[in-house]
């Protein structure tokens, strides 16, 4: 059993606050968040203080993505090919696990 975030809603719109998330540093099972460089609800940095704290878990940031992992016209991706690097990077960490 394992975990995966794919863009942790860490911030509710509009707060600046974040949510509670003293549970996870319990969490046993493996942990991967996966969060957009320029996302408003998931901060990187903010995100970070919560895979320091917990042992199991890993952050992987998407350069130049936002919350839900569009990216800007100048990186030459679409949202497609996010995606699609989403799932091999959620596989790696699957297969990883066994």
């Amino acid at each position: 059993m394992a975990l995966v975030f794919w863009g942790y809603p860490l911030l509710p719109i509009g707060k600046t606050k974040p949510r509670d998330v003293s549970h996870l540093r319990s969490c046993r099972v493996p942990m991967l968040f996966i969060q957009g460089e320029r996302d408003r609800m998931g901060p990187p940095e903010m995100i970070r203080r919560i895979t320091d704290a917990a042992p199991h878990a890993s952050l992987e940031i998407v350069a130049d993505a936002d919350h839900g992992f569009a990216v800007p016209k100048r990186t030459g991706l679409d949202r497609e090919a996010i995606l699609d690097s989403l799932t091999v990077t959620t596989a790696a960490f699957i297969e990883g696990l066994s």
